[in-house]
This record gives C-alpha cells, sequence and structure tokens, in this order.
C-alpha cells in the first residue's frame, strides 16, 4: 500500500466499537492488522515501526512501543482520547448529573410545599414568596427536561458517543464538563451571581459565601467594588459599544450622573424601571411586535427573550430575585438607610444587562456581524461559491454605527458587479435554481440587463 492510499485509510477509518480497546496500542493493533505486510501481533515492534515509517515517510515516530501506537493514533486516525476512556467519563458524568437532577427536582417539590402550607396558613403569599413558588416551578421544568435528554443520552447516543467524541474533540453530551453556572444548580443563581459572572467560579463562590454569612462585609466589598473598577464608566463604554443602548445615550448618562452625584435614593427609583426598558428594547430587536409587549410583564419580557436566544444565564436572577426589589422600590417600601446599598447593587445590575447586550455571541446582531467578517475575509471566488449555495446571506441589517455595516455593503457591491457576472459566465458545477433568482434579482433592477438575460438563457437551457 502507498502512502496516499495508506493516508486515506487513515482518514476513513470505520466507527467500530472501539469502547473494547483499552490502550492506544491495541487500538491501533487493530486497525492495523490487514493494512501493512507486517504481523502487528507476531512480529517484532521494530519491524512493525519501520514498515509504518517507509509507507508513511515519516521518521518522527517514537522508537519507544507505547508512544509509538499514541502518536499513530493522534496523529493519523485523529483518536485523541481512547473511546473507553470517553465512554465511561461520559457514563459517569451524565449518572452524575441525573442525580443532581433528581435531588433538585425533589428540593423544589418540597418547596413548593412548604410554600403551599404557608398560603394555607396566610391565605395569601407575599411577593417574595410568590416569586419563589414561580422559580420553584421554573427550575423543576429545567431540571425535567435535562433529566429527559441525559436519559436518551444514557439509553440511545452514549455508545456513538464513544466513537464520536474521540475523533474531534467534540462533546455530543451537552451537561458533561460544563461549567457550574450552566448546569442551573438552584444554589448558583441568586443576587450575586449575575453582577459578578466576570470574577470566574473560586471568586463568586467566595462572594456568594461572604454574601450570606458576613452581609455587613459584603457591602464593604461591594462599595469599594463600585469604587475601584469604576462601574459607570464599563456602563458608558457599553453604551458607546452597542446600538441600542447607544440610542439611549442621554438618558444613560443621567443616571449615570444621578449616581456619581450621590443622589442614591433617586438613582434607586430610577433604575429597576430603566432596566425593565432595555429588555422591552432587546424584545423588540428580537422581533417581538411593540404593541404585543404593551402593559405586559417583566416576566413575559424576560421569557421571550430566553425563548429567542441559545442561553440567556441573567433569566432567572431578573425573573425572580430583580422583580422582588423592584416591586418594593415602587411600592415606596424602601428604607433610606438602604440607599447607598441598593445603588451599588442597582448599578451592577445595569451592568450585567448591557455586558448582556455587548458580549452575548448568540445574539443575532453579533452573529449577523461575525459572519460579515467572515465573508470578508474569504477570497472573493469562495465568496461568490458561499452566495450562490444561499443568496440570502447578505438579506441582513446591521447598524451604521459598525464597520460591519460598511464591509456588508462592500459585499453588496462585489455581488451585484461586472466581475460576478464574469465568474457565472467561467465556472461550471453551480447551484443552478440559485443563480437563476439572483440573475432575475438583477434584472428586476435594471442591472446589466443584455448580459444577465444571456447568462438566464444559458442556464435556464441547462436545467432542460
Amino acid at each position: 500500500m502507498n502512502k496516499d492510499d495508506f493516508i486515506e485509510e487513515c482518514k476513513n477509518i470505520k466507527k467500530h466499537d472501539y469502547r473494547k480497546f483499552s490502550s492506544y496500542s491495541l487500538l491501533a493493533k487493530n486497525f492495523l492488522k490487514d493494512k501493512i505486510n507486517v504481523n502487528v501481533y507476531h512480529d517484532s515492534f521494530d519491524l512493525v515501526r519501520q514498515e509504518i515509517c517507509n509507507i508513511t515517510e515519516d521518521d518522527s515516530f517514537p522508537n519507544t512501543e507505547h508512544n509509538f501506537y499514541e502518536y499513530f493514533c493522534k496523529n493519523y486516525l485523529n483518536i485523541n482520547q481512547l473511546p473507553a476512556r470517553v465512554f465511561i467519563e461520559d457514563y459517569e458524568a451524565a449518572i452524575e448529573d441525573l442525580n443532581i437532577c433528581n435531588e433538585n427536582i425533589t428540593s423544589c417539590k418540597n418547596e413548593l410545599d412548604r410554600l403551599e402550607k404557608i398560603k394555607k396558613e396566610k391565605r395569601y403569599l407575599d411577593g417574595k414568596e410568590n416569586y419563589q413558588q414561580n422559580r420553584m416551578k421554573f427550575y423543576i421544568d429545567v431540571y425535567s427536561q435535562k433529566k429527559e435528554a441525559l436519559i436518551t443520552f444514557l439509553t440511545q447516543k452514549i455508545m456513538f458517543g464513544a466513537h464520536y467524541a474521540e475523533r474531534d474533540g467534540e462533546l455530543i453530551y451537552k451537561y458533561n464538563k460544563v461549567k457550574k453556572l450552566t448546569k442551573g444548580d438552584i444554589d448558583t443563581v441568586n443576587e450575586v451571581t449575575n453582577k459578578f459572572l466576570n470574577l470566574g467560579i473560586p471568586n463568586l463562590d467566595e462572594m456568594i459565601d461572604i454574601y450570606y454569612n458576613d452581609f455587613e462585609r459584603f457591602k464593604d466589598i461591594i462599595l469599594e467594588y463600585c469604587k475601584t473598577e469604576k462601574i459607570e464608566n464599563k456602563i458608558r463604554c457599553h453604551v458607546d459599544a452597542n446600538h441600542i443602548l447607544n440610542k439611549k445615550k442621554h438618558l444613560f448618562e443621567k443616571i449615570l450622573k444621578v449616581y456619581e452625584n450621590k443622589d442614591y435614593f433617586v438613582f434607586s427609583n430610577l433604575v429597576p424601571l430603566f432596566i425593565e426598558g432595555l429588555f422591552e428594547d432587546m424584545c423588540i430587536e428580537l422581533k417581538a411586535e411593540k404593541k404585543d409587549l404593551y402593559a405586559q410583564s417583566l416576566n413575559f419580557k424576560l421569557t421571550y427573550i430566553r425563548n429567542h436566544i441559545y442561553a440567556f444565564l441573567e433569566y432567572e436572577y431578573f425573573a425572580f430575585s430583580f422583580p422582588v426589589l423592584r416591586n418594593k422600590i415602587a411600592h415606596g417600601d424602601l428604607n433610606t438607610n438602604e440607599t447607598i446599598y441598593l445603588s451599588n447593587m442597582l448599578i451592577l445590575d445595569l451592568l450585567s444587562v448591557t455586558r448582556f447586550f455587548v458580549e452575548t455571541p448568540w445574539l443575532p446582531y453579533i452573529e449577523n456581524r461575525e459572519k460579515i467578517r467572515m465573508f470578508s475575509k474569504e477570497k472573493i471566488e469562495n465568496f461568490y461559491k458561499d452566495y450562490i449555495k444561499d443568496p440570502t446571506i447578505l438579506d441582513i441589517e446591521i447598524d451604521t454605527m459598525y464597520e460591519e455595516h460598511k464591509l456588508l455593503e462592500e459585499l453588496k457591491t462585489s455581488i451585484k458587479s461586472t466581475a460576478f457576472l464574469d465568474f457565472l459566465e467561467d465556472s461550471n458545477n453551480l447551484e443552478i435554481n440559485n443563480i437563476n433568482k439572483i440573475l432575475g434579482r438583477f434584472k428586476k433592477d435594471d442591472f446589466e440587463c443584455n448580459r444577465v438575460s444571456k447568462l438566464l438563457k444559458k442556464y435556464q437551457k441547462s436545467l432542460r
């Protein structure tokens, strides 16, 4: 077998049941046994190594047997982890997370029972208790969905995962090896987490511990943190970087000036309503009708956002904790002694919202900007091919404040050009149906009519 044929065999390795192989040497030998002219099980390792080096024209293989086969698996079979190990790790992680789901569902149900007893005794639940009840129902739904996904993984997908995960390094088990915050553990979402997501898990855990066990110290830390980190300036940077926030720049400035002037009572009364308005702006950005949002609750708006983007880490806090504070302020129950602490907490809430607008990668306008950057870096011929495959890729809107708006216009210009028509004339094996649609657009726009008509006849003829 020559080098090219051997490399092709390596690339097309079948997904056999590699779970049974506990070492790279056994796995590699099973693959090589009928591919080379040496008996990998009976001939000496030196003979095997020499044969592989000759076929691959690669003299960099290690000299020791274990390292040799590991090198071969990783560099020629693209197997970077042993399938057996992947299988065991995924199984153990799935069982652990399944137990977490069951424990949390039980915990939520117990909390609902407790609240139901309070309701029977008092005949009502106060605002905080009511939001806690909604929070528990939300988590039961979340954990039930995760539990169902885990059971499906364990019963149907884990075998395939052992074959697949080690090939390209991507885990198909979406709840495995994830950060603590993305697991949705009840205790990880509270009044602190959304404000310090930038700290990382160890420091965040420390802040949560101080919040619950040394509240006076926590208040001092918050005060110092807001001063040293210049939170208001970070918000200003976000406002300057985002088209939605930038439209309210004058309102941001007025509110932030109130905070800087230490008028904490006014600031505390302004910010909750302002934050709710920002979430409404995001709903509109995500194609909600403004008339449908009129008189709708904050929770409705948050749920709408959550249903339209991949992950909304801020959802739990703003849906179940933030409204308690907002309602307390709205009803005039704010204690003036609390205003400094609450103002610092609220400016951190405002920062978390503006950060969400600017840094969340799966928001449509951020995804669109990334796509345009990617297309603009391609060779023009490759971009033409991408456009022919999907003529809708440029049917997006990018605000004029972004550099990508200019790139989008340049790409549109490159399509409606004689160079693109030259490409269509000179190229074969293109998506004919899409070309006819594109040329139809050109004709409608009265662009190069004679030439476009000839191309239309050419491609329509090839459809017959």
